[in-house]
């Protein structure tokens, strides 16, 4: 069941909303070392979604391009 359906957040919620949490967490899974890397990540990623028309959409495609910094 996806996290949204708790009403503990009032605008993050929605099926492209649970792409970039299971992104973020795999980031953060694999963040050991690259703390400061990931902070600027997340922070660009909110960037992302604030000022971009497409909004959560478009911080998901970012994400999508971050993530090769954290495969191993």
């Amino acid at each position: 069941m996806a996290s949204y359906t708790t009403g503990r957040h009032k605008f993050a919620r929605g099926p492209v909303t649970d792409e970039i949490k299971v992104k973020l967490l795999q980031m953060i899974k694999a963040s050991s070392g690259k703390e400061e890397l990931l902070a600027e990540d997340i922070i660009e990623t909110i960037a992302v979604a604030r000022n971009d028309p497409e909004g959560f959409r478009a911080a998901n495609r970012l994400l999508e391009q971050l993530q090769a910094a954290y495969r191993d």
